[in-house]
């Protein structure tokens, strides 16, 4: 995410990396990214790209394979894409699962204080009775309170129910089915 400050804003010269430092391999990507569109999304005009990470989930070994080809003579792929370009977006790919899952993690972090709270959970796991609870039961808690057992208004209290992904699976689920 950009960042909201102008001076942080301004330190990142998004436009001038882009088309500065590699506009040839970010155009390969580009084109990659549309040839991919066209075999897995067929219902978009090709360059309505999106993402399938449903049907993208093997980034590093897929990645791997294109550099192998790559550095075993063989430059472009059947369809005519460059193996770099391929193994480029891959990488990038994963670097963005990576970036949002620590995002995710950061986030859950936070939730996971507020379920304590909610919870009546002391900080290392106790309850108001001084009974140690186990990570199963918080997250059963956790979970009932999110999923209909509990009056939804105290559910929101909680943390709001947004759905979001997480991981390579590309699954939305909510924030607490992945609870740590």
């Amino acid at each position: 995410m950009l960042p909201t400050n102008d001076k942080e804003r301004k330190a990142l010269p998004i436009l001038t990396f882009l088309t500065r430092y590699f506009p040839d391999a970010i155009l390969a990507m580009v084109r990659v990214s549309v040839a991919g569109n066209i075999q897995h999304n067929p219902e978009l005009a090709p360059a309505d790209i999106k993402w399938a990470r449903e049907k993208s989930t093997d980034q590093m070994n897929t990645a791997f394979r294109h550099m192998w080809d790559h550095a075993t003579g063989t430059k472009l792929d059947s369809d005519g894409q460059y193996h770099l370009a391929k193994a480029a977006w891959r990488l990038l790919a994963e670097l963005q699962l990576t970036i949002e899952c620590d995002q995710t993690a950061a986030r859950l972090s936070g939730i996971s204080e507020k379920i304590s709270e909610a919870l009546g959970l002391a900080p290392a796991g106790y309850d108001a009775q001084g009974t140690m609870v186990t990570l199963e039961a918080a997250r059963a808690e956790a979970k009932r309170i999110l999923h209909g057992s509990v009056d939804p208004a105290s559910a929101a209290a909680v943390v709001d129910d947004e759905p979001l992904r997480v991981c390579q699976c590309g699954y939305t689920v909510c924030k607490l089915c992945q609870f740590p």
